[in-house]
């Protein structure tokens, strides 16, 4: 750490000493994002001690569109004081006891996504649950963040030596424990979040999401032997999906071979 080392003062001057020989040249744009502190003291933002996760790229080259952060002869001697002010006050501990260290690293993506592309998150409503097709499941209140939860229960008919993969199965014989939802226009959102936990035997997560044919275009499940009875954040990437999408949230067990009384719940699921 700079400050650590005794070399903060240094580097700010030399930083000075750059920003004024760059304001001297008319046709350069000099931007600055050193004080945006959301984003420099989030460790979520960061792939390794030193650079930052490919979304913050993303965001700083959409701030310089719009010109924003945009250094002058006029802001940046502001600019200098506020930064040091800043760093030189700021309690670096706090970066390791009081921050949440995000389950999925591409959560600090999707949260910026607002901020990146103009796209508002969608949390997924009660009603649009209850609009949707329910089966072997049942809608409860008060689980992950005080949201309400899709307590799935069962195990599929489906064989355990059969041929067909689960997506295909639930597909063809219109069987889960869970929910299937549909969302009209998925382009412009990147990933699907939500929060899971086993409550009981084989219960576990597997999440399909079908085209309007009927094809399996995103799946993400996990084992239910990997599996503890605490929340967990899933994420699924679904940058590459266009248009009218069904997802299905399958919580009970995957083939005949599990236990009928498997148990996982599903709540506070977004796109973002």
């Amino acid at each position: 750490m700079l400050i650590n080392v005794g070399i903060f003062n240094k580097q700010l001057q030399a930083e000075q000493i750059v920003i004024e020989e760059v304001l001297k040249v008319d046709n350069i744009k000099l931007f600055s994002f050193n004080n945006i502190a959301d984003i420099t003291t989030d460790l979520n933002n960061y792939k390794d001690n030193h650079h930052y996760g490919e979304w913050i790229n993303s965001l700083l080259i959409r701030y310089m569109k719009d010109n924003l952060y945009l250094l002058t002869k006029d802001n940046y001697h502001d600019y200098l004081q506020k930064e040091r002010d800043f760093y030189w006050n700021y309690d670096y501990d706090n970066c390791f006891k009081e921050q949440e260290d995000y389950e999925r690293d591409y959560y600090s993506e999707a949260l910026l996504n607002e901020r990146i592309n103009g796209v508002h998150p969608y949390r997924i409503s009660q009603e649009k649950i209850e609009e949707s097709e329910i089966s072997n499941a049942r809608i409860i209140k008060n689980q992950h963040g005080g949201q309400f939860g899709i307590l799935c229960k069962g195990t599929l008919s489906r064989n355990s030596e059969s041929c067909l993969s689960v997506p295909d199965y639930i597909r063809q014989n219109d069987e889960f424990e869970g929910v299937k939802l549909s969302v009209e226009n998925i382009d412009d959102y990147k990933y699907l979040v939500m929060y899971g936990k086993k409550i009981a035997d084989n219960g576990q997560p597997s999440i399909y999401i079908y085209d309007e044919s009927g094809m399996v275009v995103s799946q993400y499940a996990v084992d239910y032997s990997d599996l503890d009875e605490e929340w967990h954040q899933y994420l699924i990437d679904i940058s590459s999906l266009k248009g009218c999408v069904n997802i299905l949230l399958q919580g009970g067990y995957i083939d005949s071979s599990g236990s009928t009384n498997s148990e996982f719940i599903f709540s506070d699921i977004s796109l973002y």
